[in-house]
């Protein structure tokens, strides 16, 4: 991993909490959810405030939650805004705490020069009993309370200083003490901005979750009543064990009909000529698995294009038919400007299979992340859509294979997502 760390593209945006304050704070926070402190004195936490190191220390992923179903954040400082998230069990969760961010920036700021933020991101659910109950999960209304009281503090010492400036109340003695023992505690809270109105958000209508070995929830124009659910997990189809025409599992034959049916999917070779990355690289990855396989010795990075082509040729026998099928592909489009997607063999559309422009961005992201589980992906769309899965992928290459990809990575990562802030607005 000390490749991938090196060169940013794992453990970027975790923020150090070294501070025996901020440390304080978090574990008065744990303690809010029902968890036992951390005893470790420094460590890094995320956007949504989840600690890698605080996870292995209690050898749970899961700590930061009460069951699947009851998910916290922790916001402890005003850095947390905009960074990733390192366990993302849900993929609303990230949109969510920006779209709080949007809204309470200013409150936020202020709450946390003296306090931490817990958030619960609630679904109105205590407990996922079956898949079957993620289809009522279509909004979340978020509740935020501090790690020490600090809300109701300022709501009680705004109804004491209004009691004390009616008539004659200044003469209260007892009313007098009250507000001095507030003061003590929290300070004057008159100019302060601690105060958050309820918060609801509604863009849950598609998501992922880790709940019961993976989940996909669809909803989508042109298909009324209940949404789609993929289920990643044969055994959990199986368990769930009720025939229906929206709940499919990933390798279900009629599941990318159901996608095509209703415009979740598309196949029109010339997508690729707007992203002219894609098609390269689900070559290269195809090529460079097989030559770290037969030829293990070589080192990708090192070859020029002629040598390239001289393996290509020599492990023709072992590259798969897809990768020529590519490589016919990605030439008509280079001298046509299209193909006919109906002369294509079955492995070459599905390996090509896009979720469509129109979609909203964060429906795309939740499709691609399906598209990965049903036909293996490059190596870029695998990170950028499921670092989980790239990371198990990468633990397993060579030396050589890892160097490569972090070369790619850091080559195009960061376009990309500019690319991606364009095709948004």
């Amino acid at each position: 991993m000390k490749k991938l760390l090196d060169a940013g593209l794992i453990g970027k945006g975790l923020i150090m909490i070294n501070q025996p304050a901020l440390v304080s704070r978090y574990n008065s926070c744990l303690k809010a959810i029902g968890k036992e402190p951390t005893n470790l004195s420094v460590f890094m936490i995320d956007g949504q405030g989840w600690s890698p190191e605080i996870a292995k220390e209690k050898q749970d992923r899961m700590y930061l939650s009460n069951g699947e179903a009851n998910q916290y954040a922790f916001i402890l400082t005003p850095e947390q805004r905009g960074q990733p998230n390192y366990f993302p069990f849900h993929s609303f969760t990230r949109p969510l705490l920006e779209a709080f961010w949007k809204n309470f920036n200013k409150e936020i700021g202020d709450i946390t020069t003296t306090s931490a933020l817990i958030l619960d991101l609630n679904q109105g659910l205590s407990h996922y009993t079956s898949p079957l109950d993620l289809m009522v999960v279509d909004s979340i209304s978020l509740a935020a309370f501090t790690n020490d009281g600090l809300q109701d503090g300022a709501k009680e010492q705004g109804k004491l200083i209004e009691t004390f400036y009616d008539d004659h109340n200044w003469f209260d003695e007892k009313l007098r003490k009250q507000i001095i023992d507030s003061a003590t505690k929290y300070g004057d809270l008159r100019q302060r901005h601690v105060l958050l109105s309820p918060f609801q958000y509604d863009a849950v209508k598609t998501f992922y979750t880790m709940a019961f070995g993976g989940v996909y929830i669809l909803r989508h124009k042109g298909k009324t009543g209940e949404p789609l659910i993929v289920l990643s997990s044969e055994q959990a189809a199986k368990d769930l064990g009720q025939p229906s025409d929206n709940v499919f599992w990933i390798n279900d034959p009629t599941l990318l009909d159901y996608l095509f049916k209703y415009q979740l999917i598309s196949l029109d070779p010339k997508y690729y000529l707007a992203y002219p990355f894609r098609l390269p690289a689900k070559l290269d990855s195809i090529f460079i698995e097989t030559l770290s396989v037969h030829r293990p010795e070589v080192n990708p990075l090192e070859l020029t294009s002629g040598q390239k082509e001289y393996y290509v040729n020599e492990l023709r026998g072992h590259l798969p038919p897809i990768f020529f099928q590519l490589e016919r592909l990605e030439l008509q489009l280079q001298r046509h400007g299209n193909y006919n997607s109906e002369d294509m063999a079955d492995a070459l559309r599905l390996s090509i299979l896009y979720p469509p422009r129109s979609l909203p961005q964060i429906v795309r992201d939740v499709v691609w992340q399906l598209l990965i589980e049903i036909v293996e992906q490059d190596i870029f769309t695998l990170y950028v859509y499921n670092k989980a899965r790239f990371l198990d992928r990468y633990r397993s290459w060579s030396s050589n294979r890892q160097s490569w990809a972090v070369d790619v990575l850091t080559r195009n990562y960061h376009a990309r997502k500019e690319a991606r802030k364009q095709n948004t607005k």
